[in-house]
């Protein structure tokens, strides 16, 4: 999700996708299948970066985080152990 949130805001205005609906309205009205494939599909606001610490936006932090934590896991998975 986070990937995906970093590549929607990179995007080229003019190619972003158009707004939709909001969540609440979304939840309450439709079915959650379409509901969950309407939110991956993104939509303008995803583009807009509100905030941003050392330059990098909130996804694109979390996304630095996340592929930290991968490869932590990664490294224990396959560093020996010493007996």
């Amino acid at each position: 999700m986070a990937a995906r949130h970093v590549w929607l805001q990179h995007l080229p205005e003019d190619q972003v996708p158009a707004c939709g609906p909001s969540l609440d309205y979304m939840l309450e009205n439709l079915p959650f299948q379409d509901t969950l494939s309407i939110i991956l599909a993104g939509d303008g606001n995803c583009a807009v970066i509100d905030w941003t610490l050392l330059g990098f936006s909130i996804p694109e932090q979390t996304l630095a985080v996340f592929g930290a934590a991968i490869l932590v896991c990664l490294w224990q998975t396959v560093r020996s152990y010493p007996e």
